[in-house]
């Protein structure tokens, strides 16, 4: 009997999947269920509330009271946009494009994550050491 089926665009000898567990977190783990029959696995992924909740936690923390005494700037807030960009388009290429995967290679191979991220870093220092490098006549 012929059990090949098509799952997610990917032609597989046989319908069983293994879902989202401890085991398809590590690659042993996932070579353990491809030695046991699985002919696919599902890795667990990001959802995108789990993505936005941690825009929101962001956007807290550069507002926070402690935050703001321990890096001696209101200016953190600045900062969101860069976040909120990089965000939208992480979702953008995993729903939009479907470059799902490695989180961490899409930001190395994605010129645009990539120049937003160097961007946020360079807004941070300023805005955290600025004040610091800005002789004292201009600050006055």
């Amino acid at each position: 009997m012929n059990l090949a089926t098509k799952y997610l665009g990917l032609q597989l000898a046989h319908p069983i999947v293994a879902s989202a567990s401890p085991l398809s977190a590590t690659l042993d783990g996932m070579r353990q269920l491809e030695d046991a029959g699985a002919a696919a696995v599902v890795m667990a992924s990001l959802y995108e509330e789990q993505i936005r909740a941690e825009d929101t936690a962001y956007a807290l923390y550069t507002m926070s009271p402690e935050t703001v005494g321990k890096f001696h700037t209101h200016l953190l807030p600045v900062t969101l946009p860069f976040v909120l960009y990089g965000i939208f388009r992480y979702l953008y290429l995993l729903y939009r494009r479907e470059m799902g995967g490695n989180p961490s290679d899409l930001l190395l191979n994605d010129r645009a994550l990539l120049v937003n991220t160097v961007l946020w870093m360079i807004a941070l220092l300023v805005i955290i050491y600025g004040p610091e490098w800005v002789p004292a006549w201009i600050v006055r």
